[in-house]
């Protein structure tokens, strides 16, 4: 190991400064050259690199070693020649057998001394894992029709999953777990995260959707960090040293206030000082990090006073503003100014005109109820299920009559997308939000009734419920049971009693590979080339690559995310640190801007975000070094837009040799 020692010296008038080096080592010393993950089927080298610094001689015996999901190859001793003061690779085959956790131990004998050195890496499925889930009510009998997922791994755990409740808002736990995993850095997502647990302890305790002891500190780690997303003018933005937003500032405020509510620190002049900006920012004189469409505006100028009501400030002449124009403003912007009525005190009456607004945009299906918003909100995450549910909240908030609550809790459960939650996290988090309110504020018909699930004549689930539970029976039941050879299965759910039967039934599954591409609103390819752009017939491990990726999309775009997960051989290069080389950083420099703002490093992939694509052709790079030779799965390149996940694009599965 090689360390700088660095001395410094000043006076008033002069300053000088000066450095050395000291290098340490053993006499005999190994070192693992392994990828930092795999990805199950990978072939690739197992090396370990000897270094000799006592013998003459330089025989030396290497040993290795693996357990769990890496098998090795070949004798498990080597004996090699490692000439004094140099240092050899030995090398063993190595198979990722299996998902899971794996090491690999190499050890070394010289005529004197010795060494060793254990590496964990861990072995994942070539392809993300892939949840489909249908969640559905019955007052009788329902019979469910699946279709069995093509190009299935058929050695990984593939199964079918059911459950039965007496109550919709069981169905929480997805949205629960999707939330408290996002994961990118942007503060509306963390509010997002926190917001259940801050305002729904109880709610999450009851349906065992986490655990409070484990959620409390994550929610106070998040609070704690909020000002690092804060501007030197007081407002909050999405990121980090980015322009401060409104929207995310009022946001910000709102979770942090409830957070103080409920007994969570929270940084008190930092909140003041954005509440202070938050005030003043819908003037054309301050900077702001997007430019708001006029629903937009209304709707956000309307959120801004609820929440400065909450922190004790007049808002009636701003109030007095937008309710002078009622008539005209949208749904969102109405749910809003409710809740700023009701935080602020208003009169019976004021509520009642403003929640009489609020139920001239419902719409009706034939067993649920749903609020007409308009879609033209892309800086405000803003659709129909976000809109229903911050109607919902604030009909309930502000104690207003509301017969259909049900219906419209009914129908934010519906729009549960089939991974079992809802598009995004602010959707999420209004949803959440306005079930909870729904849950401390109504009850329906007390269940009495017993239910079971069947597959053919053969029952996989039964259970009786009786008066209020959050009993959630579940099963399981593997491919091979269910479709046999067939390609379908048919699974009846029933129930007898009163009260209505909830009821989840998804597949889990593992995709072997992606053979085709998808273009459901992005087309993406990459290409991997020389640093100076180049194209490439082979990759040699040790040399450093540059990926391109392109992504076009026919329409303009919010809230991307592209990710590229690279094959076990690579590992991405941090071009921002000063030990690599500024001459290959600069190829990424083009000079062109491709609407990428910002990315994310991990071992295993890159994701790169644009706050706004417009219509057209877009490329994003970032440099490789190929470290381990070996045969790699590549998995599928993805875009989506966050807040619309059904908005995506991907490349096939491929495979990479690195010689």
């Amino acid at each position: 190991t090689k360390f700088r020692i660095m001395a410094v010296a000043m006076t008033a008038d002069e300053f000088g400064s000066a450095e050395t080096f000291i290098q340490v080592s053993k006499p005999v010393m190994v070192t693992s050259n392994l990828p930092r993950f795999a990805r199950k089927g990978d072939t690739f080298s197992c090396g370990a690199v000897v270094y000799n610094y006592e013998d003459k001689k330089g025989d030396m015996e290497v040993s290795a070693r693996a357990e769990g999901a890496v098998k090795l190859s070949g004798p498990e001793t080597q004996t090699v020649n490692v000439p004094l003061g140099a240092a050899r690779e030995v090398t063993w085959a190595c198979e990722a057998i299996q998902d899971g956790a794996a090491q690999v131990a190499f050890s070394v004998k010289g005529k004197k001394d010795s060494d060793g050195v254990q590496t964990k890496l861990t072995v994942s499925p070539v392809e993300k894992q892939q949840t489909l889930a249908l969640y559905a009510a019955t007052d009788g009998t329902q019979e469910e029709l699946l279709d069995k997922p093509g190009n299935l791994n058929a050695s990984a755990d593939n199964r079918i999953t059911l459950s039965l409740a007496s109550t919709a808002l069981l169905n929480l736990k997805g949205s629960m777990v999707y939330l408290m995993t996002y994961p990118y850095d942007c503060l509306e997502q963390k509010m997002s995260k926190i917001l259940p647990v801050v305002t729904g302890a109880q709610l999450v305790e009851d349906f065992k959707l986490g655990d409070m002891a484990e959620l409390k500190p994550q929610v106070q780690e998040i609070l704690d960090l909020i000002t690092d997303y804060q501007s030197a003018a007081g407002g909050f933005g999405y990121w980090k040293n980015s322009q401060p937003d409104p929207y995310v500032t009022a946001y910000a405020l709102e979770v942090a206030q409830l957070a103080k509510q409920a007994g969570y620190t929270v940084p008190e002049q930092a909140l003041q000082k954005a509440a202070q900006w938050l005030e003043g920012a819908f003037s054309s004189k301050v900077q702001k990090a997007y430019s708001y469409s006029s629903l937009e505006t209304d709707t956000a100028r309307a959120y801004a006073v609820y929440v400065l009501a909450l922190y004790g400030q007049n808002v009636q002449s701003a109030f007095n503003n937008l309710y002078g124009k009622i008539g005209s403003l949208p749904l969102p912007a109405k749910a809003y100014l409710l809740k700023a009525a009701q935080a602020g005190g208003n009169t019976a009456q004021v509520k009642e005109k403003i929640a009489q607004g609020i139920l001239n945009h419902i719409a009706y299906t034939p067993q649920a109820a749903y609020f007409d918003t308009p879609a033209q909100m892309p800086w405000l995450h803003m659709d129909n299920v976000k809109g229903t549910a911050l109607a919902l909240d604030a009909l309930l908030y502000a104690q207003q009559p509301f017969a259909d609550g049900f219906k419209t809790a009914s129908w934010l459960i519906s729009q549960l997308n089939a991974e079992g939650h809802w598009n995004n996290t602010s959707v999420n988090a209004a949803v959440f939000t306005a079930l909870n309110t729904y849950y401390r504020a109504i009850e329906s018909t007390e269940p009495d009734y017993a239910a079971s699930a069947k597959l053919g004549a053969k029952e996989l689930l039964s259970a009786s419920f009786k008066g209020r539970t959050v009993d959630n029976p579940s099963a399981s039941v593997p491919f091979a049971d269910v479709y046999g050879d067939g390609a379908e299965a048919r699974v009846t759910f029933a129930k007898k009693g009163a009260g209505m039967l909830y009821y989840t039934l998804g597949q889990v599954y593992e995709p072997l590979r992606y053979d085709k591409p998808v273009d459901a609103g992005f087309t993406v390819s990459r290409e991997i080339t020389t640093l100076d752009g180049q194209p490439v017939t082979e990759i040699v491990a040790g040399e450093r690559y540059k990926i391109t990726l392109r992504v076009k999309n026919a329409a303009s775009r919010y809230f991307v995310v592209v990710e590229d997960f690279i094959p076990a051989g690579f590992e991405i290069i941090n071009t921002s640190l000063a030990t690599e080389s500024q001459e290959q950083a600069a190829a990424l420099n083009t000079g062109a801007y491709n609407g990428f703002e910002r990315d994310e490093k991990y071992d295993d992939r890159i994701a790169a975000f644009a706050d706004y694509l417009p219509a057209g052709e877009h490329t994003y790079s970032y440099l490789v070094s190929a470290s381990v030779a070996g045969t790699f799965a590549y998995p599928s390149l993805w875009a989506s837009q966050m807040y619309e996940p059904a908005v995506f694009g991907r490349n096939a599965t491929e495979t990479l040799v690195i010689k």
